[in-house]
């Protein structure tokens, strides 16, 4: 393990932080929020961040707009990102540096999603306000934008990389999808992969805050081999759009994350794999913290480029 992350791992575990699964939902989206303040660098300035409303058949769903070409009439294909927290925590602006940085070193358009979070709205009510975005990202977005849209990109990680998958399976044969970016994401929570007894304790995010998010947004009857909560058990994987997925050494979802990604791969996906060394789950989040993870993601945006072009 890289010694950035030991000592990272040793400053958190000094500092005796409450479980979420042990506090109220707000305090534990605070604290999440205010841990990612913490350990995250500061977003770049763009020239375009708006917030939006979009009227969803449930309510409105909050967006954020990321530009990095404002003023650019050329068509672009626009990413989707559904930010991750175990579909409990996590929200638009914690992900703000994230994103921000994505838009930044893609130079594409961001588009970020403050989907419903569980227990207070469990599934499908996330995955919906997901599904209602991209549908009318493709639809009415383009006026949002100032210019066509060419394609969109669905991206998340870990809890939004579940919601990414599923988005791609159900609606890549009707919207043009030029590539889906799956980061350590959620892919199966039915079975136990090996990652996740080798690394459930200790290493940041933990088996029993892994139930605890299952039981909040699936329920204690919930299918989780549903392919819309576990999407390794999809029946159609032929022709999703190209993939790029990443997971990490000492993630307890390395393995299903490497599982989804070589599932794509056998049924004639094209599948990029980042499986990156040393590092933990929600790397990309801990940039301040971990300098080798804003190596990584800038990594990630130039795969990305190239995979598109």
């Amino acid at each position: 393990m890289l010694d950035q992350v030991k000592t990272l791992l040793g400053n958190l575990a000094n500092q005796s932080l409450p479980k979420i699964s042990e506090i109220p939902p707000d305090m534990g989206r605070a604290a999440f929020s205010a841990m990612v303040g913490l350990l995250e660098k500061p977003a770049p300035k763009l020239p375009r961040v708006e917030d939006k409303e979009i009227d969803g058949p449930e309510g409105p769903i909050p967006v954020r707009l990321y530009d990095p070409n404002p003023d650019s009439s050329d068509p672009a294909p626009l990413i989707l990102f559904f930010h991750g927290g175990g579909f409990v925590i996590g929200d638009v602006q914690t992900y703000d540096p994230l994103t921000a940085s994505i838009a930044e070193r893609t130079g594409l358009p961001v588009i970020s999603v403050d989907y419903r979070l569980a227990p207070e709205h469990p599934f499908p009510a996330g995955l919906n306000d997901c599904l209602h975005v991209t549908k009318w990202t493709n639809a009415a977005g383009a006026g949002w934008l100032g210019r066509p849209i060419h394609g969109v990109i669905p991206m998340g990680d870990s809890a939004g990389g579940n919601l990414a998958a599923v988005v791609a399976q159900e609606l890549h044969t009707m919207i043009p999808m030029p590539a889906q970016v799956l980061l350590y994401p959620v892919t199966d929570m039915a079975e136990e992969h090996p990652s996740r007894g080798n690394f459930g304790v200790g290493y940041l995010l933990e088996q029993r805050e892994m139930e605890f998010f299952a039981r909040s947004y699936v329920g204690n009857d919930g299918d989780l081999r549903n392919p819309r909560i576990s999407p390794l058990y999809g029946e159609q994987l032929e022709g999703l759009p190209k993939a790029l997925v990443v997971v990490a050494e000492y993630d307890p979802l390395h393995d299903e994350g490497l599982a989804y990604a070589n599932a794509m791969k056998d049924a004639g996906v094209e599948v990029k794999i980042r499986d990156e060394a040393g590092l933990i789950h929600g790397f990309y989040n801990l940039r301040g913290a971990i300098p080798l993870a804003d190596e990584k993601l800038s990594e990630l945006c130039t795969d990305l480029r190239e995979m598109l072009a």
